[in-house]
């Protein structure tokens, strides 16, 4: 197999005030994924402003939450995963938009021997039917694939789809399960699915993970405006980035990678895919992000990150 767990699932707090705190052994190459799931009784807004890792990066969101309404609760999960670069007992923050939501995040840890790890594809669904199921499409073949959902009490307790094993993670206020394939197989599209025992309100998210030294590279911006807030969705993005940490090699070298379709997420992540890099998974190099376009009076003003990112 491509992958083991090699730890989890740990639950590491419940959401009190807008926040979750916890620790958990992580081994450096790892990549930790986290399970989040919030419940309020009257909003469907909320998101995660954050989930902070000490002594690493901070963890990356995945998607957009996937919602649902059941039990008399506005109900959401996401996933974000962390490729662990300081290894030992880590502190981890959850931080949330808002307080008044009840809710908790789990990890779990995996492991491989192929090589390096890199996030490789996503997907998201909700509905209110048996057999919650998403499809997702990977693009490496012995892809890591995880699912996690949420039920509605009247659908029963979740089991494993075929091909999976089914990780217990909460049952507060419903039912919360994950599942897990270790080795995927062929790259394409499969379903990441679970068996409930009647019909309700479900929410479900799926990544897949690669591994090898012929994965996918990247790095991770959030762009944030002069009060914090996230620039979500932008477009057309010039992005470059350069194989050295060292400031001044910046004028004086050309970037190995660059693309001028750069676009962030609904939370205001640039993931940049490292093509040309001969760099490993760890190391920490220059990016810049811009929008401009090169002339003296651009309206609105050219928005702009430059520091140095880990390679994921």
């Amino acid at each position: 197999m491509a992958f083991t767990r090699s730890a989890g699932p740990v639950e590491l707090g419940s959401i009190s005030f807008g926040q979750a705190t916890g620790s958990m052994a992580m081994t450096a190459g790892d990549v930790v994924i986290f399970v989040v799931r919030w419940f309020n009784e009257t909003d469907n807004t909320f998101t995660i402003s954050s989930i902070s890792v000490q002594d690493n990066a901070a963890a990356t969101l995945i998607g957009t939450p996937q919602r649902n309404t059941y039990n008399g609760q506005e109900a959401a999960i996401q996933l974000a995963y962390l490729i662990v670069t300081s290894g030992g007992a880590k502190s981890v923050t959850l931080t949330m938009s808002a307080s008044g939501i009840t809710g908790t995040i789990t990890g779990v840890q995996y492991h491989t021997s192929a090589g390096s790890i890199a996030f490789d594809a996503s997907a998201g669904l909700a509905g209110a039917n048996t057999q919650p199921s998403a499809s997702l499409t990977t693009v490496a073949a012995n892809a890591l694939v995880f699912g996690a959902v949420g039920v509605s009490v009247s659908a029963g307790q979740p089991t494993a789809g075929a091909g999976y094993t089914l990780i217990t993670i909460d049952d507060t206020l419903a039912f919360e399960e994950a599942e897990e394939n270790l080795d995927g197989g062929t790259a394409g599209a499969r379903a990441v699915n679970f068996g409930t025992t009647g019909s309700g309100a479900w929410m479900l998210q799926a990544a897949s993970f690669s591994a090898g030294a012929g994965g996918v590279k990247e790095q991770v911006v959030k762009l944030v405006n002069e009060s914090g807030a996230a620039l979500a969705n932008l477009t057309g993005l010039q992005v470059y980035g350069w194989d050295s940490n060292v400031p001044s090699d910046v004028s004086s070298l050309t970037p190995v990678d660059y693309t001028a379709t750069g676009t962030t997420d609904a939370s205001g992540f640039l993931h940049f895919v490292r093509t040309n890099t001969t760099l490993p998974v760890g190391n920490v190099t220059f990016v810049l992000v811009t929008q401009s376009n090169g002339s003296v009076s651009q309206s609105p003003a050219p928005r702009a990150f430059f520091g140095p990112v880990v390679i994921q």
